[in-house]
């Protein structure tokens, strides 16, 4: 048994330790998005030159470089993680509810990851409800309508394909040539 509370309490340690340092390193991003401002070309280079985990640093940096929720900071949790789930529910409710669900307290400090998680699983399922699919009463441009917006952007790709490895990119590049070809035959 002293060899389980051993290896919990390391494990726990360790897990402090890197919480702190991601807490740290969100605080310098923030800091620093704040100094180069609202250039989004000088973003993008910052983004670029950054060295160290890139999906975790992309986010950090999407975050703290969002306008809303930096408008709405004071309001919102300090998690990097749940502000970028919250970015996401922005994405899928649009700005005007988003602010709406702020301003009621259903989103505030206390909201966690899993709870945006949930919101936005509610907003998917309120925007293509299957009694009104059963029914009839929603077209195909409304379907379009409802769909839900990728939060991916051109440029997330791009910067993400760039830190590929050649294999990686190469095996990419067929991917995408091969679901072309596939789309164009069908």
């Amino acid at each position: 048994m002293d060899i389980l509370k051993t290896a919990i309490k390391k494990t726990n340690s360790k897990a402090r330790s890197i919480d702190t340092a991601r807490n740290g390193l969100f605080k310098v991003i923030r800091e620093s998005v704040d100094l180069i401002g609202g250039d989004v070309e000088m973003i993008k280079q910052y983004r670029k030159g950054i060295n160290a985990q890139r999906s975790t640093v992309f986010m950090m940096i999407k975050v703290a470089s969002d306008p809303l929720i930096r408008r709405l900071e004071s309001c919102l949790p300090e998690s990097y993680a749940t502000l970028y789930e919250l970015l996401k529910l922005n994405a899928d409710i649009g700005e005007e509810r988003f602010i709406e669900l702020v301003e009621t307290g259903v989103i505030d400090r206390e909201t966690t990851k899993k709870r945006v998680t949930e919101l936005r699983t509610e907003a998917k399922s309120a925007t293509s409800s299957s009694d009104e699919l059963e029914n009839g009463n929603v077209s195909v441009a409304d379907l379009d309508e409802r769909r839900t917006p990728l939060t991916s952007d051109y440029d997330e790709l791009i910067d993400r394909f760039e830190w590929l490895e050649g294999g990686a990119r190469e095996d990419f590049i067929a991917y995408v040539m091969n679901s072309l070809a596939k789309k164009e035959a069908a």
